[in-house]
């Protein structure tokens, strides 16, 4: 084989032979440089042939190597198409491949999580399992918490029973996850069991997974299952902390037991912790929901003592327990001192001191502070007019009812229930049953459904009529059955003022009802049902109070 075979064979021969003859050029080159060089500076030009000789060989050299270099990117370009494709079997061990798989799709996962994204997070997953990748604890981990993030208690328990069944150990993270997520679906149950199964698995819970627990049972109002869990966390050396106190204190409130949210407070203070607003506030309130006035201002006395400043919660609670009472003069000196602290005008704290005049029955004073509030730029909503028309009923005052109603409905603020309900009272007093139906007929027109509140009302209005209307009064309270209301004790009593006993016990078996069961004093009278219900004259139109931002 030749050589110029084999260099044309072969362009990386042929570029290296070309380099040779390049070098062998520059050599000589640099010879003949040396050459003239000596010839001028020693000896002179004169007639010496092979000066000039030697001139023209540098400048063909030149030339050559110029050439060469021309060449060389056309070499190049030569060589970069004819090289083969680099060889795929490079040497990397596979397990080394399958680690950093694992930990990219976790990567992707974990981004996925953080955004929010639990689908996204659950095809990587599916992805990754179906190629045959090992997911790990971190893999599974970042999924439940994406589904967690997402409220999806569901998807999020999946997968923790996913991983278990894998064989892999769950632990905390994993658990609390799944606790966290069930807790912000309202499933209280879900929660619990997922803290059972975390203990049977000998997975140590600790406070968030307690603390969560106790929260989701105290949002649901069961504060038996919340001291039950507060107490089993105290069992087994946890120390709680001011969340599981304050969720307890605020269940208790909602159970208007102020006895236990005394002895929760007390216990949290007694273990060292720091009471804050929403502790003392929720206690307050719990106070206030009895009408236990003097205990409420105690507490908020022991508050202000321990340097903790009363917020808006705080003085709307001590307000309202003035109401609770009808103490008109006590909840006009706390609204007072709620401005003093630099609480800012609002609608609860107004509504609350409308609330204590209804209570008193004082609609001149009710409607005064309703022009009060206005005044002060906080825009009144349907509690505080409703409010103002129950003092007017109380009060017997149907044109100032009427008043108030007609500016409410122009304020663009619609009537609830609780509205017509109050509105149509004091017509009802007075015998004025056309009115109570106009009432009733404006409500049927606004979407609202009889409750047996209004029922009652409107058997009132035909039993105080001259002469009674038995006849309407029937038919209404067959409707109303038949509508879904449900009897109680009240309506019975209104109907049969109405009929007389005998026709009202007929009326009851020919719509094969029990009769409601009379309940002590003091006790809220039940329906046919057994569920008890309020009374009609203490129907109110709640607003949810001011809610902390933590507990």
């Amino acid at each position: 084989m030749s050589v110029e075979m084999t260099a044309g064979n072969n362009p990386k021969i042929a570029k290296s032979n070309g380099k040779s003859i390049e070098h062998l050029l520059v050599i000589a080159a640099l010879i003949l440089v040396v050459f003239i060089m000596d010839a001028v500076l020693f000896r002179g030009l004169g007639k010496h042939y092979e000066e000039v000789f030697a001139l023209l060989a540098l400048a063909g050299v030149s030339g050559v190597i110029f050439a060469f270099r021309m060449h060389e990117p056309m070499l190049a370009e030569k060589v970069a198409k004819v090289r083969p494709p680099p060889s795929r079997s490079r040497s990397r061990p596979p397990k080394a491949d399958s680690e950093r798989s694992v930990i990219g799709y976790n990567m992707a996962i974990d981004e996925a999580a953080q955004a929010g994204d639990s689908v996204r997070a659950e095809e990587l997953l599916a992805t990754m399992l179906t190629g045959g990748k090992e997911a790990n604890a971190i893999t599974y981990n970042s999924v439940i918490h994406a589904c967690a993030k997402c409220g999806d208690s569901r998807r999020a328990a999946h997968w923790l029973e996913k991983m278990i069944s894998s064989g892999l150990e769950a632990n905390a993270i994993s658990y609390n996850a799944v606790i966290n997520a069930s807790a912000k679906a309202g499933d209280t149950a879900g929660a619990e069991s997922w803290l059972q199964k975390m203990i049977d698995a000998g997975v140590e819970a600790n406070v968030v997974s307690y603390s969560t627990v106790i929260h989701a049972c105290a949002l649901k109002g069961n504060l038996a299952l919340a001291e039950s869990w507060l107490e089993k966390m105290l069992a087994t050396g946890i120390e709680a902390n001011i969340i599981s106190y304050n969720s307890v204190i605020h269940a208790s409130a909602k159970k208007r037991d102020a006895d236990k949210a005394e002895y929760w407070l007390k216990q949290m203070i007694d273990q060292g912790l720091e009471a804050n607003v929403n502790s003392y506030s929720a206690c307050i309130d719990a106070c206030a929901k009895v009408g236990d006035v003097d205990r409420a201002e105690a507490w908020m006395k022991k508050m202000i003592d321990a340097g903790v400043e009363p917020n808006v919660v705080s003085f709307s609670a001590m307000i309202d327990a003035c109401a609770k009472v009808g103490d008109v003069t006590k909840a006009e000196e706390w609204l007072e001192k709620s401005k003093q602290a630099g609480i800012p005008d609002n609608v609860n704290s107004f509504s609350g001191v409308i609330d204590a005049c209804a209570k008193a029955g004082d609609a001149v004073k009710a409607q005064k502070w309703l022009e009060r509030c206005l005044a002060a730029g906080v825009e009144a909503d349907v509690v505080s007019y409703s409010a103002v028309i129950d003092a007017c009923a109380k009060a017997g005052d149907t044109d100032r009812a009427q008043r108030i109603f007609m500016l409410m409905r122009h304020q663009g603020i619609k009537p609830t229930i609780v509205t017509y309900t109050s509105f149509a009272r004091p017509f009802a007093r007075r015998g004025r049953w056309q009115e109570v139906e106009q009432i009733m007929v404006a409500m049927t027109e606004q979407g609202l459904h009889m409750n047996e509140y209004f029922l009652n009302v409107l058997l009132c209005a035909y039993a105080a009529a001259h002469p009674k209307q038995g006849e309407r009064a029937e038919v209404a309270f067959r409707n109303a059955l038949v509508a879904g209301v449900q009897n109680n004790e009240f309506i019975l009593s209104s109907l049969e003022k109405c009929v007389g006993r005998g026709r009202a016990s007929e009326i009851l078996k020919e719509l094969a009802l029990k009769k409601p069961v009379r309940k002590a004093k003091g006790d809220k009278p039940s329906n046919a049902a057994g569920t008890a219900v309020e009374p009609v004259s203490t129907q109110r139109q709640r607003r949810p109070k001011p809610q902390p931002k933590d507990v």
